[in-house]
């Protein structure tokens, strides 16, 4: 007489979430545009770049003309925007994108000395292509005062917000509101030229959430107009992202029974799986039979590092002779 035994049997699966580095702000430089220096600005970074970081450069001058930018390696920045914020005021942003190794200082050189003033930061945990959506510089407003809004298109982002307010004999002392970190305020004491008032601040939030219609917002002491920009900047991947490992069957398995092991990865340049070895990326499956219990680790690497995830599949040993798997169960004797 046959007898049937139901074995149920739970297979442990470990999901990783999506994974992004998080952006750090290393330091931040800034100097003054002057006429005495012909319109050259030298912003020096104590702590060199290291290679694929992210270098943001704010310009607020007081003339009107342009800037070009560049630093001690000579590399080519991107003018994100140039916007002309009055007759003779004007802001710009521009950034290096995965910038190398050992950049120490940033030069900026106005077409035409002016008077103003220079941010340069550099920050890590940002993708080599980072720019997500930006809108430039709008205004006039007054106090308090908010840029057009953006809406990111990646869970963790650094965004970095830029207003420059001006008004005759006033000296804005223009301040953050809400999530806004100030990264750096430049208040002159006796306004660009000694006869007009004025201020720029940059400031910035990292989210790690979808932002929709995110603002760069805040407040000033006195009665400035404000120019404001908001630009969105994508976080680099960290480790790869197993969004799945799964095992079929899923309820039990028994002695010389196969199963598929099924993986879904993001991100990842190699990958292996104890007691199988080296197995395709992205999303694959293989079929292995098995005698008894086993964990199996998968193992996902690429430049920036490791990310594994692991399974056990249960296997029923004592007498089973075959595996009804319509019926979920083995048969024994």
């Amino acid at each position: 007489m046959k007898k049937y035994l139901l074995i149920l049997i739970g297979l442990s699966f470990f999901f990783a979430l999506p994974a992004y580095a998080m952006p750090t702000q290393i330091e931040v430089a800034t100097t003054t545009l002057a006429n005495a220096n012909n319109g050259n600005s030298t912003s020096t970074f104590h702590t060199p770049t290291t290679s694929g970081e992210l270098v943001l450069v704010f310009v607020a001058d007081a003339g009107s003309n342009s800037s070009t930018v560049t630093d001690n390696l000579n590399d080519t920045y991107v003018n994100e925007y140039t916007t002309r914020i009055t007759g003779s005021q004007f802001m710009e942003l521009w950034y290096l994108a995965n910038a190398p190794s050992g950049i120490t200082s940033v030069n900026v050189k106005e077409t035409t000395a002016h008077l103003g003033a220079v941010t340069a930061t550099h920050w890590t945990g940002i993708a080599t292509s980072p720019l997500d959506t930006a809108s430039s510089p709008t205004g006039p407003s007054s106090t308090p005062w908010a840029s057009s809004p953006i809406t990111t298109s990646q869970a963790t982002e650094l965004i970095v917000g830029d207003v420059y307010g001006i008004y005759n004999g006033v000296n804005c002392a223009v301040v953050p509101s809400g999530s806004w970190t100030n990264g750096y305020t430049f208040n002159p004491a006796s306004g660009w030229d000694g006869a007009n008032g004025g201020g720029t601040m940059y400031s910035y939030q990292v989210v790690s959430t979808i932002q929709t219609n995110v603002q760069d917002t805040g407040t000033d002491s006195g009665t400035c107009n404000h120019y404001a920009g908001i630009v969105g900047f994508e976080a680099a991947p960290a480790v790869p992202v197993i969004n799945s490992f799964t095992a079929t069957p899923s309820s039990f398995l028994c002695f010389g029974g196969s199963v598929k092991l099924s993986w879904n990865v993001t991100g990842d340049s190699s990958d292996t799986i104890s007691g199988v070895g080296s197995v395709a990326t992205g999303t694959a499956s293989t079929s292995i039979s098995l005698s008894a219990t086993q964990t199996f680790t998968l193992t996902s690497q690429n430049a920036l590092g490791t990310s594994t995830a692991s399974l056990t599949v249960p296997v029923y040993t004592c007498g089973v002779i075959a595996q009804n798997v319509v019926a979920d169960r083995c048969i024994f004797l």
